[in-house]
């Protein structure tokens, strides 16, 4: 079984390098901090945009435990 990650932070990117050499013993491809933000949540929006008649706006969030992106007042 093979892996990709959609995760794309530090923490979680350092624990899965520790992994490294395991997967690679087991013969596991993982391929890692292949990050949502930066790429599929653009092709998802695409995707769906392409099945609507008729698309105005598309506005994204991200939500994290950290507060509100961008964070409030600005």
């Amino acid at each position: 079984m093979n892996y990709i990650d959609l995760g794309d932070d530090d923490d979680s990117a350092m624990a899965l390098l520790e992994l490294d050499e395991p997967a690679a013993e087991a013969r596991i491809t993982a391929l890692i901090c292949c990050g949502m933000a930066t790429g599929l949540v653009n092709v998802l929006a695409r995707r769906l945009s392409e099945q609507m008649d008729d698309v105005e706006t598309i506005e994204l969030a991200w939500v994290t435990s950290g507060g509100s992106i961008p964070p409030e007042g600005t």
